[in-house]
């Protein structure tokens, strides 16, 4: 064989080599250890995936606190259109997969730029904890919390956190409330709670989005108005979500931090805070009340008939999924500190309504926070003491331990 002939053969061996390379690396190209170790948070790197920085590894106001466990995919954004697209799986939590999973990596979607932060981020910053220091609870609160967050996950379509319509046709079927007056009183009837006469209409089928569990809202962002969110820029990868969640608290001053996608506003009326809904917030697909009285009080009379506010459709939580999680673990850590004082936040709330919804592909917290400090939008205002802040962030980092979140500033 000449040298010539030599040559031309390691050159297809190579040729090969790097071929056979590049179709094993494809097999799996959003899997964490290929991300490119140079890349920073914001850019992308060869293969696609956005990389963002990961939740905080510290526990603030919690000195006794275990550092929580992240999930790597709480570290990176792949692209929709993949069909290798990973998710926060059990796999990376050390346990098999169960038969149905549901928590797909957020993704961006195809045909749309993928959003980068401008400017530099702004430098973290410690901020005044207004909130007493916290003691986790005991092994058997957490044991209670991960028995709620298993459970939820094992219902898939009709776990039943918020009301859709599938969720009404079942709480109907199996409570006979079609035939009105329906089966016993108001009280023990949490459909007919969301209607102000107390009873079921004739075209109440009409009145609740037909949204399918698991995954009917693709990825989801439920924005919080803490502080925290001021000592980063995460707008652009909050507006990068298919679903943000946030109150009708003020945006356009800190879009870059808070971001300004408003698909599902959580709405707000407080005397005190003025800021709730001074901008005249619109949401693109729906409204939510913390409780029905507010509606009525505040809406008009046709809103109550159509179910619907500022001509979009409301969404309403149900209460008794997300009161699985909150409600035990107030009631467990109450008990065990022998407090008589602490009730769940509005936002604890929401949080866990969108959790045992099983209607997000993938849920990421912004803007929760232990320390109580302030709100992003008026610092001057703090967090009551009656929310045990401490104890909801441990919920939320429990949760993500178990996959169920991304916990972020």
């Amino acid at each position: 064989m000449s040298s010539t002939d030599i040559c031309r053969t390691g050159i297809i061996l190579v040729a090969l080599i790097v071929r056979c390379t590049h179709s094993e690396d494809s097999e799996d190209i959003f899997a964490p250890d290929k991300l490119s170790p140079d890349v920073t948070a914001g850019e992308e790197d060869t293969f696609g995936k956005l990389k963002v920085a990961p939740p905080d590894s510290f526990v603030p106001n919690c000195p006794r606190c275990k550092v929580p466990e992240v999930p790597a995919g709480c570290s990176y954004i792949p692209p929709r259109s993949s069909p290798s697209q990973r998710v926060i799986d059990d796999v990376e939590l050390g346990r098999a997969p169960p038969a149905l999973t549901r928590r797909k990596l957020l993704a961006v979607r195809p045909g749309r730029p993928r959003p980068r932060a401008r400017g530099k981020p702004v430098a973290k910053k410690t901020r005044r904890t207004h909130q007493p220091a916290f003691d986790p609870p005991s092994a058997t609160a957490r044991e209670i919390l991960v028995a709620v967050l298993r459970k939820w996950k094992a219902a898939a379509s009709l776990s039943c956190g918020i009301w859709t319509l599938d969720c009404a046709r079942d709480f109907v079927l199996r409570n006979n409330t079609a035939e009105i007056p329906g089966l016993g009183s108001a009280r023990r009837n949490p459909l007919m709670n969301i209607f102000q006469d107390k009873k079921l209409p004739s075209n109440w089928e009409s009145l609740f989005p037909d949204i399918k569990a698991p995954d009917g809202l693709g990825t989801c962002a439920v924005v919080a108005v803490g502080d925290n969110m001021l000592d980063s820029n995460r707008g652009s990868e909050i507006d990068a979500h298919d679903t943000v969640f946030r109150y009708n608290s003020p945006i356009r001053k800190y879009a870059r931090a808070v971001g300004s996608k408003s698909d599902i506003i959580y709405w707000k009326v407080r005397g005190e805070e003025k800021e709730y809904g001074v901008e005249n917030q619109q949401a693109s697909r729906f409204y939510m009340w913390k409780e029905p009285r507010k509606f009525w009080m505040f809406g008009r009379q046709s809103d109550w008939q159509t179910n619907s506010y500022r001509g979009k459709p409301l969404m309403w939580p149900t209460g008794s999924r997300g009161q699985e999680a909150y409600g035990a673990a107030y009631e467990q850590y109450k008990t065990e500190n022998r407090i008589e004082r602490g009730a769940p936040s509005g936002g604890n709330k929401l949080a866990m309504d969108v959790i045992s919804s099983n209607l997000c592909s993938r849920v990421d917290l912004y803007g929760y926070t232990a320390r109580g400090s302030a709100k992003y939008f008026n610092k001057g205002k703090t967090m009551s003491l009656v929310h045990i802040l401490g104890l909801e962030h441990w919920m939320y980092r429990t949760a993500m331990e178990e996959g169920a979140v991304c916990v972020y500033s």
